[in-house]
């Protein structure tokens, strides 16, 4: 059976997105309060877009779609979360339900999975992070995804950065930086209230790298948990590449203010940063290798027709 949302599904949520991680990976530190404050507390939240494949009155998957805010001809399912016993023929269901519903609105074009999530919440939800999309160990979504015709259409690689111990590179444009420049936050405003909504549960600040003359050399945002929004644990931290990632590499400045920003981590009781490139950004991966960023995770948005 499949069925929408309803309160009490809330534990069988969480059960089933600790099941469907553990069979990837490490169990995921997820508490239920956290799932339910990266999803269900959203303003923009509808239960009828989030669907429960029931098997004898036991959720056995649930998956979720949202229409995206900036293209009214897509609508991108940011989670698929199976439990690893569930058979193929439910999760097939799950999916042509949920086609089913996106076609009734009009819609055809559908995206699964989200790389670099700022508007749909799940951004540093355990292990979701930044978003690399469908992981690439999920071969088993993979084959149920090409089976109802979709097919990859990008691919990412999470890339992470101890803080601890880390040393930056030393060379004359890093010793002119030290000199002549200074590291400086930002106020920063969300440009709309779905993007508001959707980092609800994270503090995004800015830091910019500014020259004597007062002109900003490099700029680049910075999520941090929320202390009374626990979403992401607080030893992590995101980093938002912006431009550079649109580019596909880093300026001699943007590369000393990530150096500055992961030495600045440490002061903060933060551990990791992460971040997520699209795997055709050679040259920007090789750069964040420099800075001592080694690939975490890896994985591939999908495309199809409802």
């Amino acid at each position: 059976m499949i069925r929408s949302f309803q309160n009490a599904d809330l534990p069988a949520l969480h059960r089933l997105w600790l099941e469907y991680w553990s069979a990837l990976g490490p169990t995921p530190a997820v508490r239920e309060a956290q799932l339910e404050q990266a999803i269900l507390s959203r303003t923009f939240f509808r239960a009828d877009e989030l669907l429960v494949a029931t098997s004898d009155d036991r959720p056995q998957a649930w998956l979720q779609f949202c229409p995206s805010p900036h293209d009214k001809s897509l609508v991108v399912v940011p989670m698929i979360c199976l439990a690893p016993s569930v058979s193929t023929s439910i999760a097939s269901q799950l999916m042509q339900e949920a086609l089913l519903r996106i076609r009734s609105r009009g819609v055809r074009r559908v995206r699964i999975g989200v790389a670099r999530d700022n508007i749909f919440g799940y951004a540093g939800l355990e292990p979701i992070g930044h978003g690399v999309g469908i992981v690439e160990t999920d071969t088993r979504l993979q084959a149920i995804l090409a089976g109802e015709g979709f097919h990859p259409v990008s691919s990412a690689t999470a890339m992470s950065v101890s803080v601890i111990g880390f040393r930056p590179p030393m060379n004359r444009d890093a010793m002119q930086f030290r000199r002549t420049a200074l590291v400086e936050p930002r106020p920063h405003r969300f440009c709309d209230s779905r993007h508001a909504a959707g980092m609800s549960h994270l503090d995004v600040e800015a830091k910019c790298l500014v020259n004597r003359d007062g002109q900003t050399l490099a700029t680049f945002q910075q999520w941090l948990s929320d202390p009374e929004a626990e979403v992401m644990r607080p030893s992590l931290m995101i980093l938002d590449l912006g431009d550079a990632h649109l580019r596909g590499q880093l300026t001699v400045a943007e590369s000393y203010l990530i150096a500055a920003q992961i030495q600045e981590a440490a002061n903060r009781n933060i551990l990791t940063i992460e971040t997520s490139v699209d795997d055709e950004k050679r040259e920007l991966q090789s750069q964040l290798g420099a800075l001592q960023f080694r690939p975490a995770s890896r994985g591939q948005c999908w495309e199809g027709s409802a």
